[in-house]
């Protein structure tokens, strides 16, 4: 039946919004746990290469060391040039000189893979064959050269995962001793220190939590589709009581009149049953939305007390993870707000808060609200209005439009310029308008905007964000609340102009609840 596959649709579409709120939370904190593995890998590498930097370092300034020769720690050859390279003590120990390069090379190939960290020291001009570069190395060693200072990448060897880090080698004047006579000079380029990270560790780990994210993301996205299912089947059994009465009162048409006035008096009750049915379906919706909204503001309470350390001192990780999950829990809530507010629109359950006020403070409230978010992209925003206009209407959904448009409007800027809103009185009416010179909007798709969920496929959809609901919630507003209408104009990379035309000034309007009780 039509009402029932209305329903259908209506209890579909929020078990899509549902899908794609837990879907995109799933892939959102996978992906920040994937990019928290490898920072924290990349950090542990060169911490161990800080480590044999310092170790070096402190080899050089001294000249190197002499230690006990032995079978382990013969005599270097490359070192043959320094009179010094072997010595005999007093009582006859014999000693050998180990310079910076030699120590470390052994201390890295004794202790290759004891922390499952591998260090290595390579060069172009290797004294001793190991030392020679393979072609990742040599390549790296050629970029130092040419003024980098740092190569790294995650690699697969024998079937495993590992990063590799290596930064120049740099000549010393403490290294000239050696190495003078390979031909090097203070700060020439003589090589390069690797690092190479087991990322085994750090794989199980991010698994360990992967899972874990799926078991809790299908526990909610479970939960949720069943409090959906178990509406929807409710409404829908509802719904066909309701049209089920309605055909059996259309049936007695051709009755006598009292056959007329029973079915009239069906048709009222069934009615009212119709209007509860609605009454049920936004109260549904009004009850997921505390739901939702409840954990949400305990997610954001609970971030915002951690970040202000008033459970303890958290560190700058921490914080920044924390500053991400308040962003996430904000930009969720809105996305709630924005479905329950077209509910009430839909359902006439929103009511007009009519108030006198200032456009001009209106904007200017508006512009210091966005100037941070547009400052961080280079963009600059400007009122243009020949004069003050009084307004009779709702202040909070204005501003609500406006700074939809405004948000739209910084997001699809990429480059540094600037962004108008422009006010012009038409007699009655208001004309306002939000000017860009962002990426602008094609041809094919202006006959899309302004609906639900409807997101515009352009090189910034994935960066920019969003449900789609915001141009659609604007015009729900304008055009049942505010006594206007909205329109566009735009060209592919050469900006766009959003804008709304609405009375001076409207009546209080009621909600249908309301009118209801009054």
């Amino acid at each position: 039946m039509p009402g029932n596959t209305k329903a259908l649709k209506y209890f579909s579409l929020i078990a899509l919004v549902w899908t794609l709120i837990v879907g995109g939370s799933f892939v959102w904190n996978l992906t920040q746990q994937k990019d928290s593995m490898n920072a924290l890998a990349k950090k542990d590498a060169i911490a161990n290469f800080n480590k044999d930097q310092a170790f070096r370092f402190w080899a050089s300034k001294h000249g190197g060391i002499y230690v006990k020769k032995d079978a382990r720690t013969p005599s270097n050859p490359n070192l043959a040039h320094i009179p010094e390279r072997d010595l005999r003590t007093p009582s006859g120990v014999e000693l050998t000189l180990m310079n910076p390069a030699y120590m470390l090379r052994q201390m890295m190939d004794e202790f290759p893979e004891e922390y499952g960290v591998k260090g290595r020291i390579v060069s172009d001009k290797a004294l001793w064959k190991p030392n020679e570069p393979d072609p990742w190395e040599a390549a790296a060693i050629e970029a130092f050269k040419h003024g980098s200072k740092e190569k790294f990448e995650f690699t697969m060897h024998r079937g495993e995962p590992y990063l590799r880090l290596m930064r120049p080698m740099i000549a010393e004047k403490s290294c000239l001793k050696c190495h003078a006579i390979q031909g090097y000079h203070e700060g020439d380029i003589r090589g390069g220190v690797e690092v190479v990270v087991k990322m085994a560790p750090y794989v199980e780990n991010f698994e360990r939590i992967k899972m874990r994210l799926i078991i809790s993301h299908s526990v909610i996205f479970l939960v949720g589709m069943f409090l959906i299912g178990f509406g929807g089947r409710n409404f829908n059994r509802y719904l066909s009581q309701l049209q089920e009465k309605q055909l059996q009162a259309e049936s007695f048409s051709d009755a006598l009149e009292i056959k007329v006035a029973e079915r009239t008096r069906d048709l009222e009750k069934a009615n009212e049953q119709l209007k509860e049915m609605d009454k049920l379906k936004t109260m549904f919706i009004a009850s997921m939305s505390h739901e939702l909204r409840t954990p949400l503001n305990a997610i954001i309470g609970f971030t915002g007390i951690l970040q202000q350390g008033l459970v303890g001192e958290i560190n700058s990780k921490q914080s920044e993870h924390l500053e991400r999950v308040n962003k996430a829990g904000h930009h969720l809530l809105a996305m709630i707000t924005d479905v329950i507010d077209i509910s009430k629109i839909e359902a006439g359950l929103m009511d007009v808060v009519v108030e006198t006020f200032s456009l001009e403070s209106l904007i200017g409230k508006l512009l210091e609200e966005m100037e941070p978010t547009a400052k961080a992209k280079g963009l600059s925003l400007v009122a243009e209005m020949e004069k003050d206009i009084l307004l009779h209407t709702d202040k909070r959904r204005l501003h609500q439009c406006i700074r939809n448009y405004l948000t739209n409007a910084v997001k699809f800027t990429e480059k540094s310029g600037t962004i108008v809103i422009r006010a012009e009185e038409l007699d009655t009416r208001v004309k306002i308008a939000v000017i860009d010179n962002g990426i602008g909007i094609s041809r094919e798709d202006r006959v899309k905007l302004f609906e639900a969920f409807e997101r515009l496929d352009t090189r910034l959809r994935v960066k920019a964000g969003g449900a789609g609901l915001g141009l659609y919630v604007t015009r729900k507003i304008v055009e049942e609340l505010l006594e206007g209408n909205v329109w566009m104009e735009s060209e592919e990379e050469s900006g766009s102009t959003f804008g709304l035309t609405i009375s001076k000034k409207i009546a209080k309007k009621q909600s249908q609840e309301g009118s209801k009780n009054g």
